[in-house]
């Protein structure tokens, strides 16, 4: 099992750090966010797709080529968001955050910043589909 989703592993030294440089709460606050996320991983109701499929506001769906999330899943709820938009970042994994930032904040800013182009050749989002 992936330690990132592992309620007994040790929390990754990146998240530890990243967390006691911003945290207000101090570093010896960390164990309990880690116990928290790890029990989140393994209790939280997942969302149903058929539950995206009412919003019509534009979301992104990104996700790692190799990642915890698998690549169905993430297709999937991007099909069922109406205005979804789907990104894969190659050579990543759960962590594609940390492991190409650049790439990542790329696609956030342009999603963020910019208005969704017309495809010029749709097939999912064909008018009248």
């Amino acid at each position: 099992m992936p330690a990132a989703i592992d309620p007994n592993a040790e929390p990754a030294e990146a998240f530890r750090r990243g967390y006691e440089q911003l945290s207000p709460d101090g570093p010896e606050h960390y164990p309990v966010v880690h116990e928290k996320l790890a029990r989140m991983n393994f209790t939280e109701p997942p969302l149903a797709e058929r539950e995206f499929a009412t919003g019509s506001t534009r979301a992104l769906v990104m996700v790692a080529d190799d990642d915890e999330v698998t690549l169905a899943h993430a297709t999937a709820t991007y099909c069922a968001l109406p205005a979804g938009e789907l990104a894969v970042v190659p050579g990543t994994s759960h962590g594609l955050l940390l492991e190409k930032p650049g790439v990542c904040n790329a696609i956030l800013l342009d999603f963020l910043l910019n208005d969704p182009v017309t495809p010029f050749a749709p097939v999912r989002r064909r008018p009248g589909r």
